[in-house]
């Protein structure tokens, strides 16, 4: 019986302190299911990464990511890295993770921001797919202490997206206004979360600017 009520209590308390997500009213018809972004990140390996043929076989799973800040995030496999042999096998497939927002399920940006975005977390896996232990550990260390380096790193990552496909020039400034729209709903403190996004990445208004130069 005290496990009951424990259970009971325990549930009831996550049932009061979810709150709905918000969605901005232009995303409403873009909910995206897990098929969907894995297939985005297949067609985008094979387009933008057919010079690393075993890049393009890793495989890619999702995990559901509840930051209301952060909407993406990959995660480099630091196992994967540690016993793999300095000569690649196509038998010996890496599994990498991206934390995907439960939010997309609801109400995600646009297929052209999506796309955008996703080679831009793409990039990000490609430079964990080449580096080994030491170096993603030192990358590590180095992206979580230094503002500078965090920032340069993001903006270069944009940069690979912007030069892959000019088109994803628009895509990624309707990303970034989905997330600033997603952070302003829904996300506490969401002045400085905006803040700190505009920074460490390029904005929708940077990105929007006509005489836009991408600085490596």
């Amino acid at each position: 019986m005290i496990k009951f009520y424990l259970i009971l209590g325990i549930c009831t308390m996550t049932i009061i302190s979810a709150k709905p997500i918000t969605c901005p009213n232009y995303t409403q018809n873009y909910p995206y299911t897990d098929e969907q972004i894995i297939n985005y990140l297949n067609e985008l390996k094979k387009e933008y990464f057919s010079h690393e043929p075993e890049f393009v076989q890793t495989k890619i799973k999702l995990k559901d990511y509840r930051n209301k800040a952060y909407y993406l995030a990959t995660k480099p496999n630091l196992v994967g890295n540690l016993f793999r042999k300095k000569k690649r096998s196509k038998k010996n497939k890496t599994t990498y993770i991206i934390n995907r927002s439960i939010y997309f399920k609801y109400c995600g940006p646009g297929p052209l921001a999506m796309k955008a975005i996703l080679l831009h977390e793409l990039k990000h896996l490609y430079d964990y797919y080449l580096w080994n232990k030491g170096k993603t550990i030192l990358f590590g260390l180095k992206y979580l202490l230094s503002k500078k380096f965090h920032m340069a790193y993001e903006k270069r990552t944009d940069c690979f997206s912007l030069k892959a496909n000019p088109e994803f020039q628009k895509g990624l400034a309707q990303y970034r206004k989905w997330v600033v729209e997603m952070i302003r709903l829904n996300a506490k403190n969401p002045l400085k979360k905006i803040k700190a996004k505009n920074t460490i990445y390029y904005s929708e208004a940077e990105l929007k600017d006509p005489h836009f130069n991408c600085k490596e």
